[in-house]
């Protein structure tokens, strides 16, 4: 990739999800705006730990949402949002740039 679609001293991070709320879109909204925030992660079979993604100074860099239909009129949708920011954690583990 073009290196120029990276900013260097970023750090990037993908949220997949099945619905994006409108809460959570209101917070990419505004142009020129920072946040910061935190994701975790659970396995709802319990059989990878929990991880907490911290992350600071963070803005959207890019949006995608689908929809397919399956049989029998079922239909499902997925999101996904891509986010850039300065400062991240995992588990209390700081990510160096």
């Amino acid at each position: 990739m073009p290196s120029s679609l990276y900013n260097a001293g970023q750090l990037y991070l993908s949220i997949d999800s099945r619905h994006i709320t409108n809460e959570l879109l209101q917070a990419f909204a505004k142009k020129n705006v920072f946040f910061d925030g935190s994701v975790t992660i659970v396995d709802s079979y319990n059989k990878v730990p929990t991880r907490t993604v911290t992350f600071g100074q963070a803005s959207m860099v890019s949006y995608s949402d689908q929809v397919s239909s399956g049989y029998y009129g079922d239909s499902f949708g997925a999101a996904s949002i891509s986010i850039s920011c300065k400062t991240m954690s995992i588990n209390n583990i700081v990510i160096e740039q």
